[in-house]
């Protein structure tokens, strides 16, 4: 079951990717690997996309590469420090490409309007991790927003939120927000196993044992905010023209990796010609 999918998703990337003509074989700059992690060890590499299950995977690599040292349980931030990880573009070129060619290479991706929406939710409102960022992207958003709504209120709502994101160039957006396409560059990185967030359990413990860590680590538990019954409601609060063009900016997330159109947006009855 897990093969058949995994052929499916690999053969619809590579149709992507060579109808699109999107850089398959073209060697990337290595500031361009910034987001995968390596472990030479375990001859494995892993693509992080943020509100993807990183911080799970993250931890994983922290214990096999034995960096875990003097984080206690409760310390969320300190898996997410750049100095405790190798990153494929820390390495030499010719590096890289003995990696690239070499190493079991995985990514996780999410359906993406649950992805924003669980980037928003984890960072502005229950931030129960205090991230360092919170106050600086509050006026951000807020700033931007008043550009065209000079009388908005201080809150960060969601529609503000996504007014935000779309007012930026995918290479300006933050990592938590920022497309797959963007991040993990999956037409010219060959991956070996492409997850889905949805099929989490399954699919990680798939991973383990293609790499033969499954009797190394187990992977660890999610803490869900529970997002997905979350979707429909907060969605309905932004104007459906912004939701188009919300599906525009990821339209090739939506279609690399299989997820549709409005998705699970459908009940809001959005359509092309949808106003405000």
């Amino acid at each position: 079951m897990i093969e058949k999918r995994q052929k499916d998703r690999k053969e619809r990337l590579k149709k992507f990717c060579e109808s699109y003509k999107k850089n398959n074989n073209i060697e990337l700059a290595k500031e361009s690997y910034h987001h995968v992690i390596v472990s030479d060890k375990y001859r494995l590499m892993y693509c992080y996309i943020p509100k993807v299950a990183c911080t799970q995977w993250k931890k994983m690599f922290l214990i096999l590469n034995d960096k875990r040292q003097g984080i206690q349980y409760n310390e969320h931030e300190k898996y997410h420090e750049k100095w405790r990880f190798n990153y494929l573009a820390h390495y030499s070129e010719e590096a890289i490409r003995t990696r690239l060619r070499s190493y079991y290479k995985f990514l996780f991706v999410r359906e993406p309007f649950e992805r924003l929406l669980s980037g928003f939710e984890d960072k502005f409102v229950s931030n129960i991790w205090n991230w360092h960022e919170t106050s600086l992207y509050t006026s951000a958003i807020l700033n931007r927003y008043r550009q065209e709504h000079p009388n908005a209120t201080d809150d960060v709502t969601f529609t503000k939120f996504i007014y935000y994101i779309l007012s930026l160039r995918d290479e300006a957006r933050n990592e938590h927000w920022k497309s797959y396409e963007g991040l993990c560059h999956p037409c010219a990185v060959d991956y070996d196993f492409i997850g889905h967030f949805e099929n989490l359990g399954q699919e990680a413990q798939y991973v383990l044992k293609k790499t033969g860590l499954e009797k190394i680590i187990a992977f660890p538990p999610i803490i869900s905010l529970n997002t997905s019954r979350k979707v429909l409601e907060k969605y309905s609060e932004v104007p459906k023209h912004m939701i188009l063009q919300l599906g525009d900016a990821f339209k090739n997330d939506l279609e690399m990796f299989n997820y549709a159109f409005p998705g699970p947006l459908s009940a809001l009855n959005i359509t092309t010609g949808s106003g405000k």
